[in-house]
């Protein structure tokens, strides 16, 4: 099962606040570079990318496994 990253939806923006469109979201396991799985619904059965690629709102599901300590 994963556990919601702060919110259902990952939100990026740039320094001017304008959506980061197309922006990549690389998550590993905490003080490593191992790639970690996150999931596209809290069931956690359907992994995303990784790298996560935002949409044109810079926005995507990102959800986590709660076990599991992630760098983002």
């Amino acid at each position: 099962m994963a556990s919601l990253l702060n919110s259902a939806t990952f939100i990026s923006r740039k320094a001017d606040g304008t959506p980061n469109a197309l922006g990549k979201v690389y998550t590993y396991a905490a003080g490593t570079l191992t790639p970690l799985d996150t999931y596209t619904t809290q069931a956690g059965s359907v992994a995303n990318t990784n790298p996560v690629t935002l949409d044109a709102d810079g926005t995507a599901q990102v959800w986590l496994t709660t076990s599991l300590s992630y760098r983002v």
